[in-house]
């Protein structure tokens, strides 16, 4: 789906686990977001997504293609902290250098109460 002047996240999900690769059920135990919507262009034409824009999340995601790379929230670029800190789910017991950071964990139970089961997860607030 594409619509001009909408924000999106990409989310990438693996199917099974380290013991069991054709697991199909209660996979997630966390979900990793990265937040590149939140005071970020609109890309398009006249602003295309560069290496640039990626280049800090696959720094954080780590260099296991499969994602088994150790992991810790916390990740600034693109000057985060300077971010406004929404009133949200998503920060109740946050840390506020740590509500600034466009890197976060979520765990699935989290998600499934808090959220019920929707992935639109945004704890940064927009400039405008």
């Amino acid at each position: 789906f594409y619509a001009q002047g909408v924000k999106t996240n990409v989310l990438f999900f693996t199917k099974g686990t380290v013991t069991n690769p054709h697991q199909d059920k209660n996979c997630t135990d966390d979900v990793w977001v990265y937040d590149l919507r939140t005071n970020m262009p609109s890309f398009g034409k006249r602003t295309p997504f560069t290496e640039q824009h990626l280049q800090p999340f696959e720094t954080v995601y780590g260099e296991d293609p499969h994602g088994l790379s150790p992991r810790e929230e916390g990740e600034w670029s693109f000057n985060a902290e300077e971010s406004e800190v929404a009133d949200s789910e998503e920060n109740k017991n946050t840390d506020q250098h740590q509500a600034t950071s466009r890197w976060r964990k979520f765990s699935r139970e989290w998600i499934r109460s808090a959220k019920s089961d929707s992935l639109d997860i945004s704890w940064l607030k927009d400039k405008d």
